[in-house]
């Protein structure tokens, strides 16, 4: 089956979940089964929903997991964005993660509602 067979309808995005003690290990590990899984259902983007993590990302681990996630982007056979949506405390105005994907060629983004993510992904 190819993208033009009748009747096939890709999906627009894949959303994940990530609860728990948000670590850039642990959410870096969390992307790449995303990442594959996007792959696989031929899904165009990734909403990973960090909202009910107990904490926001440490500084540093920011500055990893957006490094990490264009690592991991850079693996794909296509290119997959990546929204990531935060608690609304927890938004880093200096968008440390992005910053630090976009230098390694990723395509990453924080918000705080669903509804930013999916249109910054309709962007991408």
């Amino acid at each position: 089956m190819n993208d033009k067979d009748e009747g096939v309808v890709k999906p627009r995005y894949l959303r994940v979940s990530y609860t728990g003690e948000p670590e850039a290990r642990k959410v870096l590990h969390a992307v790449r089964d995303a990442v594959q899984a996007a792959e696989n259902s031929r899904s165009r983007s990734i909403i990973l929903d960090l909202s009910g993590t107990a904490r926001s990302l440490s500084p540093e681990d920011r500055i990893r997991a957006g490094s990490g996630v264009a690592a991991v982007q850079s693996k794909a056979s296509r290119r997959i964005p990546v929204a990531v949506i935060v608690p609304g405390e927890s938004i880093d105005p200096r968008k440390v993660s992005t910053k630090a994907a976009a230098r390694r060629g990723g395509h990453l983004n924080a918000f705080t509602t669903p509804d930013e993510a999916r249109a910054w992904l309709r962007t991408e």
